[in-house]
């Protein structure tokens, strides 16, 4: 459907994008970033001056190239499109299809180079917003702890997520499957919001599914390197990447040890996990039902 493909888009599209982006922030002169502090712009405006402005041809070519990619697509529509169609998969039918109508594919093909053109246009518009440098100078940004290092964390937790999110989607969609669908609707009648059903029923019925589900993202994050190695950096390694480096200059003591540290805590990861499953109610979710039900029942304690 529509929200299938626009995710697969994105993911398909955003790359190549964020390459051309990353190309052009290369010839952007940085000083007039210090320059503009320097003369009291406000951070928004600092931002449209210095980086935004200069790069709106980028910008529009990043996102003409983004348009064109999922456009002209024809493998996804046709894996996860079901019966939103796309013009490249009608194309394909007209042309190739069992019933092949020529004539229509003709006007849909010709249809189909009314973007380039306008694209074109709208490129050889957005030169006049070129900027010229006579010198392209560097901009070291300050360093800060706290700031990197949360961003980091950030990328590699949104990373691993969409590297694993395949395997943890089909366990907890096969699991509410198997739910009652009359449980929601009751939650309804009792004047329950989705959030408390949510809490009150959903969580508790697929406690061990989460568990296990969490348990997966865990034991993979710790493993992978086929989708961090290309966030990490020399201040910004994961233990697997350094593992990989220091298989590069041979030092397999070392090599050792950090696998022998990712398999126990691994193991003692699926043991939590595994207690966490098999657990009646886990103190945290208790606390937070229970938060629902002083909301409820002021004058009731819950312990």
């Amino acid at each position: 459907g529509f929200w299938g493909l626009l995710i697969s888009f994105i993911v398909y599209t955003l790359p190549p994008a964020f390459l051309v982006l990353y190309n052009a922030f290369f010839y952007i002169d940085k000083n007039f970033i210090t320059v503009s502090k320097i003369m009291g712009d406000s951070q928004l405006r600092t931002l449209w001056m210095t980086s935004v402005r200069p790069l709106l041809g980028s910008l529009l070519a990043a996102f003409i190239l983004s348009f064109f990619l999922s456009f002209t697509d024809f493998g996804i529509p046709v894996s996860i499109g079901g019966e939103y169609n796309m013009i490249a998969v009608e194309l394909y039918m007209k042309m190739m299809g069992a019933l092949p109508d020529f004539e229509r594919g003709s006007v849909i093909a010709m249809a189909m180079l009314v973007p380039s053109v306008i694209s074109v246009m709208l490129l050889r518009y957005m030169e006049k917003f070129n900027f010229r440098y006579n010198k392209i100078s560097r901009y070291e940004v300050q360093r800060s702890f706290m700031r990197d290092g949360a961003f980091g964390f950030c990328c590699a937790f949104s990373t691993n997520i969409l590297h694993f999110f395949t395997t943890p989607y089909l366990m907890i969609k096969s699991s509410l499957s198997k739910m009652n669908e009359s449980w929601e609707t009751t939650g309804l009648l009792m004047g329950d919001t989705w959030l408390k059903t949510v809490i009150k029923v959903v969580i508790p019925n697929s406690r061990a599914t989460i568990c296990q589900m969490l348990s997966y993202f865990f034991v993979n994050a710790m493993v992978t390197i086929s989708a961090i190695v290309f966030l990490a950096g020399a201040r910004t390694m994961v233990i697997t990447t350094k593992i990989k480096e220091l298989q590069y200059f041979e030092k397999f003591d070392a090599v050792f040890v950090l696998s022998l540290l990712i398999f126990f805590t691994n193991v003692v990861a699926k043991t939590f996990f595994d207690k966490l499953a098999e657990q009646e109610e886990i103190p945290l979710y208790k606390k937070i039902k229970n938060l629902f039900k002083a909301k409820e029942n002021p004058n009731e304690k819950f312990c």
